[in-house]
């Protein structure tokens, strides 16, 4: 009996390969699943923070529209994405169609932060509990980690997208012409 290279003393070659690329299919979902439940973690912590938390006060804003909106983007494509990508994990083509989109997404939020300056302007009003007082106030608050916190998904994201199709990218070894020599007898 003679053993093909190809297929390995066990005769299970395909079977073998095809194992190991679902693993990583399913590592890479993993992966984009975490990564995206991250930004969706980190959209819930700014849309706290720049909402003033649980202060009973009243808030007006100035300046930030856009990122109210970008914490909402970011909140739906976290979820949705999600729930999308352990969907169609096993289909590499739609998977990565997914990534994609969920990682265009995440950079539309990032723009969206990036047109507001990534700055929450709001006028504060502040009413006491226990006396007539009234304090008015304006609140500044940065929210400039927003440009690495939702980067590192989207850069995580385009990777995953994109590295089962790297080996379809190497250039294949050339093969020698064949010889014009003739072989002398």
């Amino acid at each position: 009996m003679k053993i093909d290279r190809a297929m390995g003393a066990t005769g299970f070659g395909e079977a073998t390969a095809e194992a190991r690329r679902e693993r990583i299919s399913v590592g890479l979902s993993v992966l984009s699943v975490l990564s995206l439940l991250f930004a969706s973690g980190v959209a819930l912590i700014a849309a706290f923070e720049v909402d003033g938390g649980l202060e009973p006060c009243s808030w007006r804003r100035v300046q930030g529209a856009n990122i109210d909106q970008a914490v909402v983007v970011v909140l739906l494509t976290g979820l949705a994405g999600s729930v999308l990508i352990l969907c169609v994990g096993k289909w590499l083509p739609l998977l990565t169609s997914v990534l994609l989109l969920v990682a265009a997404a995440l950079s539309f939020s990032i723009a969206l932060v990036a047109r507001d300056s990534a700055t929450y302007l709001a006028s504060r009003t502040c009413e006491s509990m226990f006396s007539d007082y009234t304090a008015y106030t304006t609140s500044t608050v940065h929210v400039a980690y927003l440009y690495g916190l939702w980067g590192a998904p989207v850069a995580v994201l385009c990777w995953t997208a994109l590295k089962p199709w790297l080996p379809l990218l190497r250039p294949r070894p050339r093969t020698s012409p064949p010889s014009t020599e003739r072989a002398s007898s």
